[in-house]
Order: structure tokens, then sequence, then C-alpha cells
């Protein structure tokens, strides 16, 4: 597999969220994925992806607020959308950790 991530605003990985619960198992294709999300930051194969699938997509996001006096804020999150060999969904990953 491989990722990317970036904070620039011509190439950044921020991806919409409120978007996840709009991605049905066995009904959405990957084309619609990328509709929704854009071009994905990660790309994984077997043995990176679960037993049946063929291949997974990728949307990572971290950003760090703050400083040295106001005390660091971390945040992060991530989406896999894992694909059947007839490019439908077969799983989605959504995680999010820290304080934006």
């Amino acid at each position: 597999g491989q990722e990317f991530l970036s904070s620039f605003k011509a190439d950044h990985t921020n991806f919409d969220e409120g978007k996840v619960s709009v991605v049905v198992k066995g009904r959405t294709t990957r084309a619609q994925v990328i509709q929704l999300f854009g071009r994905p930051s990660t790309t994984s194969i077997r043995p990176m992806v679960k037993d049946g699938a063929g291949e997974a997509l990728g949307y990572a996001y971290s950003t760090t607020s703050g400083g040295a006096f106001s005390g660091f804020k971390f945040y992060r999150k991530s989406l896999t959308v894992t694909f059947n060999d007839k490019d439908l969904v077969l799983d989605v990953e959504y995680a999010s950790s820290g304080s934006k």
C-alpha cells in the first residue's frame, strides 16, 4: 500500500466524513466513492486488504494546531473502503481521534 497526506490547498487530503453514511455495502461503486470523496490518499491490495477483497481506497487527514504555551491539539481521521472483484463496496471503516 501507499499513503499520501497533505494540507496544501492544491492537493489537500481532507475529506467530508459526513458522507460516510451514504456509502452502502454491496451497492455503492468505486466510481461513486471517488465522486463522493475525491482522489484517494491511499491504495491497498492483497495482502493489505481483507480476504475476498480486490482493492481498498483510503482517505486520511491529520492536523496539528496550538503551540507550546497553549498546548498542542492533534486530530486525525481515516476512511478505508474495500471493494470486491466487481468494484462494489465490500467494507467501510471510518475512525477519528483527537480534537479539531
